[in-house]
C-alpha cells in the first residue's frame, strides 16, 4: 500500500542524499525508511535501505557499523528469497571482511555467493564475485590467482572500479585491452565529479 510505497520512496532518496554527499541526512532518512518497511513486514524494501545503509557507513568510514548492517541485510535477504540482492550484500561484505584483513570471514562470504551467482546465469553476477575473489586473492598475496581472477571479472565485463596492478601485470592487461588510458579524457571528465578534486 501506500505506507510501502513511501518506505520505497524514502529509500530512495536517502540514496541520493548519501550519494550527494549529505551522508548523515541520508542515513537518518534510511532510519525512516527502515521504520515503515519493517512495521510493514516489507523485507524487500528493507533490505534494500540496509543495503544502502551498509554503503554510506563505507564511504563515512564507520566500518564496523557497516559490517553490522550488512550482516543483518544478509539475514533479511535470505528470507526474502531475492537472490540478486543477496548476492550483492555478499560481495560487498566480503570486500569488507578483506579490508579488515578477516580473510575467513572474507571466504566464507564468497562461498556463499558463488552458488547465488552460478544459478543467476549471468557472467555480470559471477564477475562481482570473481572481483571479490581478487581483492581477497591479492590482499593475501596470491598475485596469480588475483590477477586469474580479476582476468575473469574483465572477461565477464564487471571490471573492478580501482585495485592494485604489479608492473608485470600491465603488459598483459594492457595488450588484453582491460585497461584504459583516461589521460586523454580527464577534463571531460571533470566537471561530472561533483567537487571531486583530481
Amino acid at each position: 500500500g501506500e505506507k510501502r510505497l513511501e518506505a520505497q520512496a524514502l529509500t530512495f532518496k536517502g540514496r541520493l542524499e548519501g550519494e550527494s554527499g549529505a551522508i548523515d541526512q541520508g542515513l537518518r532518512t534510511l532510519e525512516a525508511a527502515l521504520a515503515i518497511a519493517v512495521e510493514e513486514g516489507d523485507v524487500a524494501t528493507e533490505a534494500g535501505a540496509l543495503q544502502i545503509k551498509m554503503a554510506l557507513l563505507n564511504w563515512a568510514g564507520r566500518d564496523d557499523a557497516a559490517m553490522a548492517v550488512g550482516k543483518r541485510a544478509a539475514e533479511r535477504l535470505r528470507l526474502s528469497g531475492d537472490r540478486e540482492q543477496l548476492l550483492s550484500v555478499l560481495s560487498n561484505f566480503a570486500m569488507g571482511h578483506v579490508d579488515r584483513a578477516e580473510f575467513g570471514d572474507a571466504e566464507a562470504a564468497i562461498a556463499e555467493a558463488e552458488p547465488l551467482a552460478r544459478s543467476l546465469g549471468s557472467p555480470r553476477h559471477r564477475g562481482a564475485i570473481l572481483r571479490a575473489r581478487g581483492y581477497l586473492d591479492e590482499q593475501r598475496g596470491d598475485t596469480d590467482a588475483a590477477r586469474a581472477s580479476y582476468t575473469a571479472a574483465i572477461a565477464a565485463g564487471t571490471v573492478p572500479d580501482l585495485c592494485e596492478l604489479g608492473s608485470t601485470w600491465m603488459p598483459r592487461m594492457l595488450e588484453s585491452g582491460a585497461l584504459t588510458d583516461w589521460s586523454a579524457g580527464l577534463a571531460d571528465l571533470k566537471p561530472a565529479l561533483n567537487g571531486w578534486p583530481l
